[in-house]
């Protein structure tokens, strides 16, 4: 999938920034002050840029600075989570976890096979849900992590345990998210074989223990 983009300066508090929004948005911008709910970040050749997916406009016109002449990014291709400042008022906000336990058997690696023939090869959808596990025998606050490639559920792993307390709660919010970001096949790791990365998106923000977590995954 390739998103088109166009450059955009800003000022954020007293800090001048360099963004970009989507093409088709930008033909709607005008100077003024705009409220962001929804961005992140992406580095093109070395320079950081802040996507702004979605803005309001506040009305009342500031004068921002000049657009400098540098280069515009024409194909950003890898996104990089930041941590949204206190200033920011956020609608959602999105993070990468690290599924663990997908090699502990033949059976996860077998759904995780059958999960990557179908997202890369086939190009068709894959669905997650989590699934609490409180009869769980070494951890009572265990969430385990489903996938559906085909037919049915399978269990492929589980959440890191220091994470779950800020997941439970919000299982039954049906804003909740959640959704495939990455499965790789790696032969580096102690453990050779499949392993997944899902996104998960709330309300609002994400504390800052899980978003310093986040930052570790790749």
């Amino acid at each position: 999938m390739t998103i088109d983009f166009a450059k955009v300066y800003f000022k954020h508090g007293t800090e001048n920034k360099d963004g970009v929004v989507q093409k088709g948005m930008a033909s709607d911008l005008q100077r003024g002050k705009y409220l962001c709910t929804s961005h992140c970040q992406i580095e093109v050749e070395g320079k950081k840029y802040t996507v702004l997916w979605k803005l309001t406009s506040r009305g009342a016109a500031v004068n921002l600075p000049p657009i400098p002449p540098s280069a515009t990014p024409d194909d950003p291709s890898s996104e990089d989570e930041e941590e949204p400042d206190d200033q920011a008022v956020v609608a959602s906000h999105c993070l990468p976890f690290k599924v663990m336990g997908t090699c502990y058997s033949r059976e996860r690696q077998k759904a995780l096979e059958e999960a990557n023939e179908y997202l890369y090869e086939h190009n068709r959808p894959v669905f997650v849900k989590l699934v609490k596990e409180p009869k769980n025998p070494h951890d009572k606050n265990a969430i385990a992590v489903h996938l559906m490639s085909s037919s049915d559920y399978n269990k492929v792993g589980y959440l890191a345990s220091e994470l779950t307390r800020f997941v439970h709660p919000l299982l039954e919010d049906p804003s909740l998210d959640v959704s495939v970001k990455k499965i790789r096949f790696c032969t580096t790791y102690l453990m050779i074989g499949f392993y997944l990365t899902i996104t998960i998106t709330k309300r609002g923000l994400w504390e800052k223990s899980v978003i310093k977590a986040s930052r570790k995954v790749k």
